[in-house]
């Protein structure tokens, strides 16, 4: 009897050490960071907390997600939809967020234009207050739909909400009235959320809206997070941060409906998602998960940030190139990466500035 308990000691032993070590690598414990490219890069202040952007190419135009979640954690704070043009190198952000929206605390957002060019902006809003972050599970989840005014504010059209949006964290439109969003978590705040980070379980998902009604479409995912479509609109990319992947899905697009088709694996936590118009991704993300969980609580603490493009035109391996690559001290917990011309713009979950990058 003592024996077995020997041997069964032994095992939970090896058990628990096993999981230690992939929560540890999974979070970038191990990963060594190399010097990365060498990047003149302008700061661009008044958009503290921008989190995700989205490019209209055609008019060299970011529009930009911003939201201070320090400042808001103390209290009641608005966020703001910034519109900034590239083509202007001084320019300034223009506040474009309708002042008849009470209560906006932006993430994720998406840009459509129709074929006769007519753009709507999405826009997830958690809209309560982000003292009361440990709440907004199954509260204040909504999705934002704007119709973009030319050279004017954001013109809001509707609000979207559903049992299903529990979690939100990015959106893309489909069209006009359709869009996928990610849940990035499928646990409430709390141990059970805990868990869910520190044990890598696969419990996110996207849901499809199809205009009047959403339906999960996708389950089993590891911290699911940014979202794009394809430029065909034939596959849909989807971000595990914790899981340290890119998910593929091929797209019914008559239903919406999502079916695996590849999984491809990163050294980084992989957070927001643009495409270019050749087809080209760009991921931002954050090497060290648990410098990004200090840098949280305070921003003397510096997070890793990473960049890289991922070319899947050649059929066979990825093709992935690390076009940023920076300790914290240029800009720490990067989310979002894209790239108009000749320049990259990166932003952050917390800090104060995005960056304006040469590309070269």
């Amino acid at each position: 009897m003592k024996r077995k308990l020997t041997v069964l000691s032994l095992l939970i032993v090896l058990v628990a050490a096993a999981l230690a070590w992939r929560t540890l690598s999974a979070a970038g414990v191990f990963t060594t960071l190399a010097p990365g490219p060498d990047l003149n890069c302008e700061r661009i202040p008044g958009a503290p907390g921008a989190e995700d952007m989205v490019v209209d190419r055609a008019k060299g135009i970011v529009y930009v997600s911003s939201f201070d979640r320090r400042a808001a954690s103390q209290g009641s704070v608005k966020g703001a939809i910034y519109r900034f043009s590239l083509q202007d190198p001084a320019g300034t952000l223009t506040d474009i967020t309708p002042v008849t929206l009470e209560k906006f605390a932006p993430h994720g957002l998406s840009l459509y234009t129709a074929p006769g060019g007519a753009q709507s902006l999405y826009v997830v809003n958690h809209a309560t207050t982000w003292s009361e972050a440990t709440d907004l599970f199954g509260k204040g989840q909504v999705v934002e739909i704007f119709t973009l005014v030319p050279n004017g504010v954001a013109v809001h059209r509707k609000t979207v909400s559903d049992p299903t949006f529990f979690s939100l964290n990015d959106v893309e439109a489909v069209d006009e009235n359709r869009f996928y969003v990610t849940n990035d978590h499928g646990s409430r705040p709390g141990a059970a959320r805990m868990m869910e980070d520190y044990a890598l379980l696969g419990q996110a998902g996207v849901v499809y809206f199809d205009g009047a009604a959403a339906i999960q479409v996708a389950d089993g995912l590891t911290y699911a997070n940014g979202l794009r479509l394809s430029p065909e609109g034939d596959t849909l990319y989807v971000a595990q941060t914790t899981g340290r992947a890119l998910a593929l899905f091929d797209v019914e697009r008559s239903t919406g409906a999502l079916k695996p088709k590849a999984r491809i694996s990163f050294s980084f936590g992989l957070d927001n998602i643009d495409v270019d118009a050749s087809g080209t991704l760009w991921i931002a993300g954050h090497p060290k998960l648990f410098d990004f969980i200090a840098h949280a609580a305070d921003p003397a603490r510096l997070s890793p940030s990473q960049v890289v493009t991922v070319d899947l035109s050649a059929g066979g391996a990825p093709e992935i190139v690390t076009q940023l690559l920076d300790k914290g001290a240029l800009l720490s917990g990067a989310s979002i990466a894209l790239s108009h011309d000749d320049k990259m713009v990166v932003g952050s979950v917390f800090g104060p500035d995005f960056l304006i990058c040469d590309l070269r």
